[in-house]
């Protein structure tokens, strides 16, 4: 297909959420190009992504290939710095996929379908003429009816509340050889964990900041994941994985991995315009808990597809045609992201001291960290409440904002499960505009001592 020839749907960006998109496309025999800047080889992530252990059922995708799952975790242990305070949860119900791998089934699994690919291609959008948009592909110009942008993080245009320092996260994630397989098992036992755990280390840059480290039961490599809010006095996702290297000298050299910033940003704003839908990392699509968009961005991309695909059918994407997929999103998937912001703002201002009370209450932990993991609403687990009292004294000054920070949440929560099913004008305003409100007062809990 080349670029001036009639297409039903551009789709900008071929990582996960962009190929993910083209697979349900395509399948329902759409003329779909997919374009990358980047070539092939590089498209996508590179790194080894976390993702629930329910998403390819979800997605129905057929069968995963070999290659593309890296490992299933096994005990997951949040602990603080020191080590001083931790807490266990076995089997957290998640995989560690190949990023390079899972792109590179979702493009060949596109291809199959009748997608077309094209790579080192820059791509510009351009006005709504009422029933296509003009788009620019690599300096030729053409029309589509409806064009879907995966393209990835960037800043929004219409920030709103959206600061970066409360509102996105530098994160790197990388697999080392292992250059002493002696001293790698000295250091776990001195962790007290076992290979093929993920041992996370809570709070290593204050609040919202984790360096998780796994190795791999053959003692042959370790992956380091690492994340720390986007702020000025802070070490970076980077600086955080170099400083344990160079802690650790029985780590060898790199095999593959990456990082870039992450947004964390409440979901407030539409993901649809006329002959426009939006997927993945440029609107936000991230569990704000952890910081993984992959899930959230296969997801919302299969949602838009089966939208898109259906306005395109009838011969009409204007967004209020297309405003199903954000309603869907946003009354599910959305209110559960949306139920973790409050949490998230508020332990992103726990000090060290705070996180490691937080963990030895019990109350970073258990049931609450399970489902934090499996991204669903964590339960209320009264269970926790014995050893929490243990630890009341250093507990009490936090207490008046974690109330607040549970009320909130709630809150929030079944604000987005009312969603406007009809939009982009009425009471679709009325929600925006307590939506920010909710989100203002959830960010002030970050500000408060």
């Amino acid at each position: 297909m080349r670029y001036g020839a009639p297409m039903d749907c551009l789709i900008i960006g071929a990582g996960s959420a962009g190929a993910t998109a083209a697979v349900y496309l395509a399948s329902k025999g759409l003329k779909v190009v997919v374009v990358d800047k980047r070539p092939r080889a590089r498209s996508g992530a590179r790194w080894i992504n976390g993702v629930e252990d329910t998403l390819f059922e979800e997605l129905d995708l057929g069968v995963v290939p070999e290659g593309v799952f890296a490992h299933t975790a096994r005990r997951f242990v949040i602990t603080t710095l020191e080590g001083s305070a931790r807490s266990v949860v076995e089997r957290p119900g998640t995989h560690a996929v190949h990023m390079r791998a899972l792109n590179k089934w979702l493009i060949e699994f596109a291809e199959r379908e009748g997608a077309t690919f094209r790579f080192e291609c820059e791509a510009a959008v351009g006005p709504w003429d009422g029933a296509e948009r003009e788009v620019t592909l690599n300096g030729r110009r053409s029309r589509v009816p409806l064009v879907i942008d995966a393209t990835g993080f960037r800043l929004p245009e219409d920030r709103g509340d959206f600061s970066p320092q409360h509102d996105a996260c530098t994160a790197y994630q990388a697999t080392y050889r292992i250059d002493d397989r002696a001293a790698a098992g000295r250091w776990l036992e001195k962790k007290r964990i076992e290979p093929g755990d993920t041992l996370s280390i809570a709070s290593v840059e204050g609040g919202w900041s984790v360096l998780n480290v796994m190795v791999d039961p053959r003692l042959e490599t370790v992956e380091v994941l690492t994340g720390t809010m986007f702020r000025e006095h802070l070490r970076t996702g980077v600086q955080v994985a170099r400083d344990f290297l160079r802690e650790n000298p029985w780590i060898g050299k790199r095999r593959y991995g990456g990082g870039r910033m992450i947004p964390l940003r409440p979901l407030t704003e539409s993901f649809v315009d006329d002959g426009m839908m939006y997927v993945g990392d440029c609107v936000g699509q991230v569990f704000p808990q952890h910081g993984s968009g992959v899930a959230a961005g296969m997801r919302a991309a299969a949602m838009a597809a089966e939208v898109g695909a259906a306005a395109v059918q009838l011969g009409d994407t204007r967004a209020s045609n297309l405003w199903s997929y954000n309603s869907d999103w946003q009354r599910t998937r959305g209110a559960v992201h949306a139920f973790y912001q409050p949490i998230r703002y508020v332990t992103s201002s726990f000090t060290p001291e705070q996180s490691r009370a937080m963990i030895s209450a019990g109350l970073i932990g258990g049931k609450g960290l399970r489902a934090a993991l499996a991204a669903e609403v964590a339960p209320v687990d009264l269970s926790v409440l014995p050893r929490a009292v243990l630890h009341v004294a250093e507990l009490a000054p936090m207490l008046p904002r974690l109330i607040s920070t549970l009320g909130l949440s709630q809150g929030v929560y079944r604000h987005y499960r009312s969603y406007p099913k009809r939009g982009p004008v009425g009471d679709y305003d009325a929600w925006l505009s307590r939506a920010r409100m909710l989100m203002r007062q959830a960010r002030n809990l970050s500000l408060e001592p």
